[in-house]
């Protein structure tokens, strides 16, 4: 799963959606499952709306993660963590990470 996730600042509708794939690149059963995303470097994880639970389709909320002052965008590591009725959890992508990438909005009330 070699990810990236565009957002824009300020935004308050659903990211883009994602399939989350096992080590076979498999999609994976979402069904019952609730999925947060994990971003580096922030201890608050961002919970994800599961779209499509037979295809492991997710789209991430939003956070209120911004750029660097005087960017136009920020690259965060993230990762998927689903945790299903059993109470067993899977991270997604299994190895390395997916990328989200925070957008600086042209509205300057939102910048």
């Amino acid at each position: 799963m070699t990810t990236k996730i565009n957002v824009k600042m300020g935004d308050t509708a659903a990211a883009q959606s994602v399939a989350l794939l096992d080590h076979d690149g498999v999609p994976a059963t979402l069904t019952g499952a609730t999925v947060v995303m994990q971003v580096s470097g922030h201890d608050t994880a961002i919970a994800c709306t599961v779209v499509d639970a037979a295809e492991g389709r997710v789209a991430p909320g939003r956070g209120t993660l911004t750029p660097d002052a005087g960017k136009d965008f920020k690259e965060f590591d993230v990762e998927f963590e689903a945790t299903f009725t059993d109470q067993t959890v899977q991270t997604f992508p299994e190895r390395g990470y997916a990328t989200l990438v925070v957008w600086r909005d042209l509205d300057p009330v939102d910048s």
